[in-house]
């Protein structure tokens, strides 16, 4: 639990930038984040708080299927890629001082499967096998844009399965599945849409990718005018209702998802059984653009006629906001009330709640309000004399109000 003061928070407002991303404009304008080169953005405190509940709602989901988190180098050997045939053109590539080739990772299926390939792992009892590693991602953007939406350097949730038969490894690319749909549908209430996809340069047997609408025309889906099913634009699929026709729909992909076969395990020797007998072990990747997904949803959630960051509860900067009245600023009643609003908001998921105090007096209450719903903030409280008198204050989640529990 913690209670922050917003008179030392690390939270300057700066002009937003002039692009069609109303997520950037955001983002940059309320202190999130702040552009450090093209394609790459530092995250201010109020954009690593977001992060970093979002992380741990993806995290949660993940660990209540069995999955184990690992840490992986970010920097992998020229010799580990080429070994699948993987060093394309969006790698971005560097030498050390022996002039040894290295690259950023996009993603890390050839360095966990050499993981993997290096553990005896006997028994069957093992399997399935799930790691995930939330961590900075590298890509060569020829054109990076719009934000946390498109750029050099991301922060992406990947996790990888490994099975002993196919059988085996589509009933884990369900169970996977299912988690997605916990952590984007359930948890943070988002309107996606998941669609058949192409495999692209990863290979393998069946891959979707979960979208949201978005109006940057950064991607596509096509969507039948007679039964409302969902695909993938562009890309061959059979005819779900005859003689209908498909409308185009502007989206993003925030997720994708792909079963792998043995390509990865036979290349680079993740095998299971003995010498006469061992079998290469059936894989499957998952990936949730954790910033991205960040700046999607406010997309998704922001008109111009109301350019705010709306976010879900569960991934706003704090629990609760109190805005103290002049006459209350150096009354112990307001880290009381602090500590009793820790105490009401902790739940088993939400075991660690946070508090902002509003104390720059300069501001009216009014705008202290303001500034608090423009951050995502959709539970505020205004201590004033009437909270003085009885120990009670209205909180205000959105358009309704709740009573906090007077401390005593």
């Amino acid at each position: 639990m913690s209670v922050v003061k917003a008179s030392r928070l690390l939270a300057v407002p700066c002009a937003p930038p002039k692009t069609k991303s109303l997520s950037l404009q955001l983002l940059v304008a309320n202190a999130f984040i702040q552009q450090s080169a093209a394609g790459m953005f530092s995250l201010l405190p109020l954009g690593q708080r977001v992060i970093s509940r979002l992380t741990a709602v993806i995290e949660r989901e993940l660990d209540g299927i069995g999955a184990q988190k690992v840490s992986m180098p970010f920097l992998g050997a020229k010799e580990l890629w080429e070994r699948t045939g993987s060093m394309g053109s969006e790698l971005i590539r560097l030498t050390d001082r022996k002039d040894k080739l290295f690259c950023l990772q996009p993603t890390a299926e050839e360095m966990v499967t050499d993981l993997v390939g290096s553990h005896s792992r006997p028994s069957k009892a093992a399997y399935p096998l799930l790691i995930y590693q939330t961590t900075d991602k590298f890509r060569d953007e020829m054109n990076p844009r719009f934000g946390l939406l498109r750029g050099r350097s991301f922060l992406m949730n990947d996790l990888y399965s490994f099975d002993l038969r196919e059988e085996g490894a589509r009933e884990t690319y369900s169970s996977v599945s299912d988690a997605y749909d916990r952590i984007l549908r359930e948890r943070l209430g988002l309107e996606v849409y998941k669609v058949r996809a192409d495999s692209g340069v990863h290979g393998g047997t069946l891959s979707h990718e979960y979208h949201m609408k978005n109006g940057l025309e950064e991607d596509a889906m096509e969507v039948c005018t007679s039964c409302d099913t969902y695909y993938k634009a562009d890309e061959p699929s059979e005819e779900c209702c005859e003689g209908a026709r498909r409308r185009r729909v502007s989206s993003i992909e925030v997720a994708h998802t792909f079963i792998l076969g043995t390509r990865y395990a036979e290349a680079l020797n993740a095998w299971h059984g003995t010498t006469s007998e061992k079998l290469p072990l059936h894989m499957c990747c998952f990936g949730i653009g954790v910033t991205r997904l960040v700046a999607a949803l406010i997309e998704a959630r922001t008109t111009v006629k109301e350019p705010r960051i709306h976010l879900p509860t569960a991934i706003q900067p704090f629990d609760a906001v109190v805005i103290p009245s002049k006459s209350l600023a150096s009354s112990p009643l307001v880290g009381e009330m602090a500590d009793a609003l820790l105490e009401q908001l902790a739940t088993r998921e939400n075991p660690n709640p946070s508090v902002l105090i509003d104390d720059r007096l300069d501001l009216s209450i009014g705008r202290r309000v303001q500034a608090a719903q423009a951050i995502g903030q959709s539970r505020v409280v205004v201590l004033g004399k009437e909270t003085e008198k009885t120990r009670d204050t209205n909180v205000r989640v959105g358009g309704r109000e709740e009573i906090v529990s007077g401390v005593r």
